[in-house]
């Protein structure tokens, strides 16, 4: 419902961890607390007609307003950019056409014709009001911007794909986000790739690092 689609709005504009929203129907309240395994949603409390329930309202609104941002559900191994910042400009810089970026086509080659290529893509992820966040991998910082690929949804692995600037090297990667699986004994996908990598396997990303945060 609408609930689910305001929540669903707040994971894919921000990185998160949980979001709360404060449901109000007509004389009644509840709270929701949403993450990527579901939702608990309290009893409905009428705050018009009793003292306890107005005073339930406003301590629920004071709490909120007193919670830190870990509390509140944002994921603070995600870092904010700001306008002002090297590295929002340096974003800013890399949508802009430039006369030496290369043409690409969709089609089927018989040789390499370039190594690096940039198109549209970039631009269409590095677009003014979007939050953008660095975030670290292994030691190693990326920008990002809007994600390239959301999965639809609340309550999933939260899969997002981002065309990311690795800040090191200043070389443009694909980023993949998601929530490990908790299952004992499940391999990091990571590790997997980086095997077939090892072993010559084609057709398959090349992973530059991979890791927990």
């Amino acid at each position: 419902g609408d609930a689910e689609s305001a929540a669903q709005l707040l994971f894919s504009y921000q990185q998160r961890t949980a979001a709360f929203l404060l449901l109000v129907n007509i004389d009644e309240f509840r709270v929701m607390r949403w993450d990527r395994s579901g939702v608990i949603i309290t009893e409905p409390v009428n705050y018009l007609r009793t003292i306890e329930g107005t005073r339930a309202l406003l301590e629920v609104t004071y709490a909120f307003s007193k919670f830190s941002r870990a509390r509140l559900g944002m994921d603070t191994t995600a870092v904010r950019l700001m306008e002002a910042s090297c590295g929002w400009k340096r974003m800013d810089l890399l949508a802009q056409p430039s006369p030496d970026d290369l043409s690409y086509a969709e089609a089927l080659f018989d040789r390499n014709i370039h190594e690096v290529f940039i198109d549209a893509s970039v631009a269409a992820t590095y677009v003014s009001g979007f939050p953008r966040y660095r975030l670290t991998v292994d030691g190693h910082d990326y920008l990002v911007g809007r994600p390239f690929f959301t999965k639809s949804g609340v309550v999933n692995r939260g899969t997002r794909g981002y065309i990311a600037l690795e800040w090191e090297t200043q070389r443009l990667v694909f980023l993949k986000d998601s929530w490990r699986v908790c299952k004992p004994g499940a391999e990091h996908e990571g590790a997997i790739l980086s095997k077939l990598n090892e072993h010559g396997v084609q057709n398959i990303p090349t992973v530059i690092r991979y890791g927990d945060v």
